[in-house]
């Protein structure tokens, strides 16, 4: 079972952190992943891609959208386009 959380509008580098974050807009009603979560990641060529959240943060736009960002580990930007939609695997 899985629900949808979000669908990618960007993605940033972490060299840091050896992984990228993915940006969506951030709905209210759907549940917030936790830290070592599983999601699924449905890529727009259809390939699925199953991750753990390495870290969440939540934010407002200079605009006032709600944003959410989940650090994901050893991807690159590449691996991860704009459009992709991201689930929680529930």
């Amino acid at each position: 079972m899985r629900q949808e959380l979000f669908t990618v509008d960007d993605v940033f580098k972490m060299e840091e952190r050896r992984g990228i974050v993915v940006v969506g807009d951030h709905q209210a009603d759907f549940l917030e992943p936790k830290l070592g979560s599983a999601i699924v990641m449905i890529l727009p060529d259809s390939t699925e891609r199953i991750k753990k959240v390495g870290g969440i943060d939540i934010f407002s736009t200079v605009s006032g959208i709600k944003k959410i960002g989940i650090l994901v580990k050893n991807l690159t930007k590449e691996d991860v386009p704009v459009g992709t939609k991201i689930f929680l695997k529930t």
